[in-house]
């Protein structure tokens, strides 16, 4: 039998949206809708409800004020009530509400909503059903075919009962891109406003959880909270559990909590369907074993939890207890219902306008709304399925300008100031050279998916991949932070993305490694510039390479290699150093000439994502280090290299290899002192021009 839909891996993918069974849908899955025209995504009814409450709150036109937002439909086909346009289309004009109001808050949208449900028609139907029905059966029906106003959208009624019911809220995978948090408010208003329809108070509603991500949101709401001090970071927990938290200007507004499934939660029964509950447990509740199976079997997920609240211009941003991440949104409305004897004297009085309509009016008019969603469009279809293929081979911003229309081909080389990095794995040769091609493959797919995650979560794009290396850049952005600041959260993030997958690879080798095998741990380098560079199409006719070119460029990748000599994760350019807030772990290291630059480089080594006990021990022997670099510069190797050696004492072993300092640097800077005592002790006349740059002559 035809249910309409399948699973492909691990996705529910809903081939026929008019035969599809809905309530078997599993929320908790991601939903792909396939087969659904660009100019059938969305009914006009939502779109007329919010054009007729701007022209009734505000008392203005709004065809001329629609193009201001790109939307070129005319306001006929806006005010039919059978038409249909995409979700982009639909999103504009949410963009018009937004521009007209005093705030650019999403909350906005739950009274919006509420005031414009008094112009929405959910179809002959429907409404005079709602006329006949009890309150939470009207709701029932309109959560179980709402549907068919938008087909990138389910919603679910789980359970309900007088003046009360709970509602869930799930978007298709291509729609989920482009929404924003509005349209959570926006549904929560119009169900806030039925009660209205039978002259009662509106509903009570909340937002118990919402499928939008948290920094989804705050990137799109940071341009009008006018906040750039804020950022991500990790930490463990003491099970050794990796959790990342949220600040804003220092302090923590949010971190990563779980969800249980509310058939887990001690005291709840699970009536219905097995929501997760909107209650948070904190990470440290679980060990890293109880939440794997948790989390492989569903039954608890990952979310943001706000812990303190973010205001801006008395405006609530976030409240504390919010939830965001969830795999879908629940809505709890309540409200105060008439009794059972005015309900029925209410229904007899109006009894003929009530029943002009069937019940079979109502199910012809959504069959036909059903149909009308259907009208394939396959070549809009086999155009996505391309776009899609083509972003893995290519740079995104390449590819979206493609999508609109452009010919990149036909661009003339640009300078512009760009955050350049670099990243390589270190002795990948030799680990490669233990692996079948197919296992090296593997294993580098394995390790990319990790490593490539902050790149883009830091709005970076992977400019190529050579081999087990990899070169992104970071463009400047409106509403982000500075492209040198994100270029070097990314670094951070990849080393810290890097120890999450030694710690699942050491698991594994435990699990599965022969008695004695040695535990094949890997390590990588990461070299970050800015400046300016060239950026434009290389090649030929034939073959095209829409890549750049620069000093910095080299610059990078040549810090990227240097890494291994100082025992650092991370180094930097005094260029990207003087653009770093001091919220980071950063430190001089040393000035240097590298092969194919004439100008010094003064080097700087990022080291946020080292332990605590690290980060404590570099902190604290900053000030040594530099005198003993400046007695180094000086000529003065004898003293230097008695600093270098008291600080390795003190240091202690490395927590990884115990033959080797905590702070691998210093045996560097101490094995270099004695090279030039040496060179010194043979040819004195060596001080005579010595200047304090150490040229390195590898690439």
């Amino acid at each position: 039998m035809n249910k309409g839909w399948n699973i492909r891996n691990g996705v529910q993918v809903v081939t026929d949206l008019s035969a599809c069974r809905e309530r078997e849908l599993d929320f908790s899955l991601p939903i792909e809708v396939e087969g659904v025209p660009a100019d059938s995504e969305v009914s006009c009814r939502n779109t007329l409800s919010l054009i007729s409450y701007l022209e009734h709150q505000f008392g203005i036109e709004t065809a001329p004020l629609l193009k201001t937002v790109g939307l070129e439909l005319s306001i006929h086909h806006l005010k039919d009530p059978h038409k249909w346009l995409s979700c982009v289309d639909s999103l504009r004009v949410f963009e018009l509400v937004r521009r007209l109001s005093t705030s650019r808050n999403p909350r906005q949208f739950k009274e919006v909503g509420r005031h414009a449900h008094r112009y929405q028609t959910l179809g002959a139907g429907v409404d005079a059903l709602a006329n006949l029905l009890p309150l939470r059966r009207v709701m029932w029906i309109a959560s179980e075919y709402g549907r068919i106003f938008n087909n990138m959208q389910f919603t679910r009624s789980i359970r309900m009962s007088k003046g009360m019911i709970v509602l869930t809220n799930k978007y298709a995978q291509q729609f989920q891109t482009t929404t924003v948090i509005d349209l959570d408010w926006w549904a929560l208003g119009i169900y806030t406003g039925f009660p209205e329809r039978r002259d009662l108070p509106c509903a009570n509603g909340v937002i118990d959880y919402s499928v939008f991500s948290l920094e989804h949101l705050l990137d799109r709401e940071y341009s009008w909270l006018g906040v750039r001090d804020h950022g991500m970071r990790s930490e463990w927990t003491y099970h050794g559990l990796a959790r990342r938290r949220w600040f804003v200007e220092g302090e923590e507004h949010a971190h990563e909590a779980i969800l249980l499934r509310e058939s887990l939660v001690p005291g709840i029964s699970a009536i219905g369907e097995d929501l997760f509950h909107p209650v948070a447990k904190e990470m440290e509740d679980f060990t890293p074993q109880e939440l794997t199976n948790l989390l492989e079997k569903r039954m608890a997920t990952k979310v943001w939890l706000v812990t303190k609240p973010l205001v801006r211009s008395k405006e609530i941003v976030l409240e504390r207890g919010e939830i965001y991440g969830a795999p879908y949104s629940r809505f709890t409305l309540k409200w105060q219902e008439r009794s059972a004897w005015k309900g029925f004297v209410e229904t007899v009085r109006h009894w003929r306008r009530r029943l002009a309509i069937s019940a079979e009016a109502l199910r012809t008019e959504i069959d036909a709304a059903k149909a009308e969603s259907m009208h394939s469009n396959r070549e809009r279809l086999a155009s996505e399925k391309k776009s899609i293929i083509f972003q893995t081979y290519a740079r995104h911003s390449l590819v979206e300008r493609i999508d609109r229309g452009e010919d990149p081909r036909l661009d003339k080389p640009i300078r512009q100031d760009l955050a350049v990095l670099f990243s390589d794995l270190r002795d990948f040769t030799q680990l490669a050279s233990q692996m079948s091609p197919e296992d090296t493959v593997a294993f580098l797919n394995s390790y990319f998916n990790r490593q490539n995650r902050p790149i883009y979560h830091h709005r970076g794009e992977i400019d190529k991949i050579m081999g087990d290396g990899m070169m992104a850049i970071f463009n400047d952005g409106k509403g982000m932070e500075p492209m040198a600041v994100r270029a070097v959260h990314a670094a951070i993030d990849i080393r810290l993305e890097l120890q999450a997958y030694n710690r699942e690879r050491w698991e594994w080798h435990i699990r599965h490694a022969e008695p004695g095998e040695e535990f094949p741990r890997i390590d990588n380098g990461i070299g970050v510039a800015f400046g300016p560079v060239v950026i434009g199409n290389i090649g030929s006719d034939h073959k095209l390479d829409y890549s750049l070119i620069g000093d910095v460029v080299n610059v990078a990748s040549r810090l990227e290699g240097l890494t291994r000599y100082y025992g650092s994760g991370i180094l930097v350019t005094e260029e990207v150093r003087n653009l770093l807030p001091d919220r980071f772990y950063v430190r001089f290291l040393d000035t240097i000439r590298v092969k194919g630059r004439d100008m010094p480089l003064r080097i700087h080594e990022v080291y946020d994502h080292e332990p605590v006990r690290v980060k404590n021990a570099k902190s604290k022997n900053q000030f040594l280090m530099e005198e003993a670099w400046n007695l180094y510069a000086a000529g003065m190797f004898s003293e230097s290299r008695h600093i270098y050696e008291e600080l390795i004492r003190t240091s202690g072993p490395h927590m990884l290899q115990s033959s080797k300092c905590m702070d691998p640097s210093l045996e560097f800077f101490l094995n270099r002192c004695w090279m030039m005592e040496s060179r010194v002790q043979e040819n004195p006349a060596l001080l005579g021009h010595w200047i304090g740059i150490h040229g390195f002559d590898v690439k």
